[in-house]
């Protein structure tokens, strides 16, 4: 998450956007997580 938050400082994102574009990735991350989950569950 450091490595995303400096490459977005660096092409001039506000910090704003930095928080944002975090939760998105973040917010993916548990989406695929489920997934997961749900495939090993269903068997």
């Amino acid at each position: 998450m450091a490595r995303l938050a400096s490459a977005l400082r660096r092409l001039g994102s506000s910090d704003d956007e930095i928080a944002l574009q975090a939760r998105l990735f973040m917010d993916a991350v548990q989406v695929e997580l489920q997934a997961a989950f749900a495939h090993e569950s269903a068997g």
